[in-house]
């Protein structure tokens, strides 16, 4: 899928960048016999039912924009037969002719009597239609404003009393549903946030069709007047920008979403029993090790928590440490108990995760801690393979000089040395095992990267 993803992107942007040549009207030879032709202005003092087009997706993912010029052979009642000519893009033609053919005329009289004629129209598309500025309601009650931010991770609310309602769904360090509350100064500069930015004058969707992306929603109620946007991150103006910004900041959403100073102490503060407090920090233990950074681990690890719970990708905190190549967070979970030898579902331990990440202190660590060099995970992956993949020399010089095999093979009769020549990409959290291009098995060389004795 992603490689499709990626020609389709190609082509869209080959397709954009001769939309300058396209747009030219070119004359194109048509039969029309002695059909009189009704030039534009004439033509759309007779137009009584029209709707504008669809916009083609992929015109629209490329930011394409343009008119359409057709002429359009119309009956003695006004209904269009057919389109006998057409100009413009090729990716705007198509829905600008589907269009046209719904267009409905009042007849038109030639000698006297209705006749069919051919009439010229255009067809206009825009991506950047200016919307009508509307003044931001004046606030007359705090109370009733509310406040909300919604993407494919989290939503925040912020109400004009000053409660955060945050729920995270994936990707976070907390999920789920929380609370706090924030200053009233922070409402006002929150509220002002929207203001500057003219937040009702904006246009109400800014998506485009692109794949790989996500969607985010941001809305403000003033009293019985709401305004809701829509982007997904493709093109998204900078004051809408600001605003979400300025929702993130000022409801403190990061405390659950990446981790801070105060996930851990808010955390304890809604959790009073010692018993669901242990429950509640081992589940957020995995997930900080992935989405956050070494201080609010270690926060959570000054307090009564289980260190081989699994989290993300069903990995241990310190899998994930060590996938991420922070050594300081690795030696902090090492300190404080955690299992070097815990495995995950597919038999891989830290040190494979480690190796693959690139970051040599991390497998000087691990390899401290008791790990083998040469284990394998089901696929018959070993650390050191995944340390040649990852590019590093001294990542390598370590595990050969701790007893790693050279020439041991996985599953798919690979060794490190193709490993490092392939950069493979397989050896990362989630990714481990999957074959990452089809080659064919008996061409695969098997090269004794045995050193020589003389």
């Amino acid at each position: 899928m992603r490689l499709y993803a990626c020609f389709k992107f190609l082509w869209v942007v080959t397709i954009a960048g001769t939309s300058a040549i396209a747009q030219m009207p070119p004359v194109l030879p048509v039969e029309v016999g002695d059909l009189i032709t009704i030039p534009l202005d004439q033509a759309e003092q007779h137009l009584v039912d029209h709707k504008p087009p669809t916009y083609p997706p992929l015109a629209k993912a490329a930011n394409i924009e343009g008119s359409v010029f057709l002429t359009l052979e119309v009956d003695s009642k006004g209904t269009v037969i057919r389109v006998a000519q057409s100009s413009g893009h090729p990716l705007l033609v198509h829905a600008a002719t589907e269009a046209a053919e719904k267009y409905h005329y009042r007849p038109f009289i030639v000698h006297g009597v209705p006749a069919n004629v051919l009439v010229k129209a255009v067809v206009p598309f825009s991506l950047h239609v200016q919307t009508p500025a509307v003044p931001f309601p004046k606030v007359t009650n705090i109370g009733s404003v509310v406040m909300e931010y919604k993407d494919d991770w989290v939503s925040v609310r912020v109400s004009g009393s000053g409660v955060v309602e945050y729920d995270g769904t994936s990707g976070v360090v907390v999920e789920g549903k929380h609370r706090r509350e924030i200053k009233a100064e922070e409402v006002q500069q929150l509220l002002e946030a929207f203001r500057e930015a003219d937040f009702f004058t904006l246009r109400d969707d800014y998506s485009v069709s692109a794949t790989d992306v996500g969607s985010t929603t941001t809305s403000i109620r003033v009293g019985g007047l709401q305004k809701v946007i829509t982007d997904n991150w493709v093109q998204v103006p900078a004051a809408l920008k600001g605003v979400q910004n300025a929702i993130l900041k000022y409801s403190h959403s990061d405390q659950w979403a990446k981790g801070n100073d105060d996930t851990v102490s808010s955390l304890l503060a809604e959790t009073p029993s010692p018993t669901a407090r242990r429950e509640v920090l081992s589940d957020v233990l995995p997930r900080a090790a992935l989405y956050s950074d070494t201080s609010v681990v270690r926060t959570i690890l000054a307090n009564a928590v289980d260190l081989e719970r699994h989290g993300p990708y069903d990995a241990t905190a310190l899998m994930l440490a060590a996938d991420r190549g922070l050594p300081d967070m690795v030696a902090a979970l090492l300190k404080a108990g955690a299992d070097p030898y815990a495995i995950d579902p597919d038999r891989r331990d830290a040190l494979i995760f480690g190796a693959g990440s690139g970051n040599a202190k991390v497998v000087q660590l691990l390899l401290a801690a008791g790990l083998k060099a040469d284990a394998k995970d089901k696929y018959g992956d070993t650390a050191l393979m995944a340390a040649a993949a990852s590019g590093n020399p001294e990542s390598v010089r370590l595990l050969l000089n701790n007893g790693a095999n050279v020439n041991a093979q996985n599953s798919r009769r690979q060794t490190a040395l193709l490993s490092g020549a392939t950069g493979d990409s397989g050896f990362s959290i989630g990714e481990m095992g999957r074959r990452h291009a089809e080659v064919p098995e008996e061409i695969i060389p098997q090269v004794d990267a045995t050193p020589s004795k003389n």
